[in-house]
């Protein structure tokens, strides 16, 4: 199930946000990613909308997906759960009401970049993340 968050989510979505990063991210070192955890929590994440997929089993948040004015700063599930649709889901969900979607993705994100092409996205530029330095593409849909 999939519904809008609420602030109790929060702290389970940095998590997730966190632990999915450390995995899709390897090529850039964790404290990179945990020097960023508190502001993901009471910056960036209330800043958007968010919406959370729910674990039927355990109602637990399973995945999560932020939308700030078309733009999709986020879209994590956690790893446990990969591999079972989540991510497309919460894309479908946004798709719905944003008939033009961007995103940023590292360009050594390989499964991502998959991911998002399949969904319909392409890539239209690709530049210096600057906070990282590392190459990211800006992804459009459609």
């Amino acid at each position: 199930m999939i519904r809008p968050y609420i602030p109790s989510d929060i702290s389970r979505m940095s998590s997730i946000w966190l632990e999915a990063s450390f995995l899709a991210h390897d090529f850039i070192p964790r404290s990179f990613w945990e020097g960023k955890e508190s502001d993901m929590q009471h910056v960036y994440l209330p800043s958007c909308l968010n919406y959370v997929y729910i674990e039927e089993v355990t109602g637990e948040v399973a995945g999560f997906i932020s939308v700030n004015d078309g733009f999709i700063p986020a879209l994590f599930v956690a790893p446990s759960m990969q591999k079972r649709g989540i991510g497309k889901q919460l894309l479908d969900y946004v798709k719905r009401t944003h008939a033009h979607l961007v995103l940023h993705v590292y360009a050594k994100n390989h499964q991502a970049i998959s991911f998002y092409e399949k969904q319909g996205f392409r890539i239209t530029e690709e530049r210096t993340e600057s906070q990282s330095g590392e190459q990211e593409y800006v992804m459009e849909y459609p």
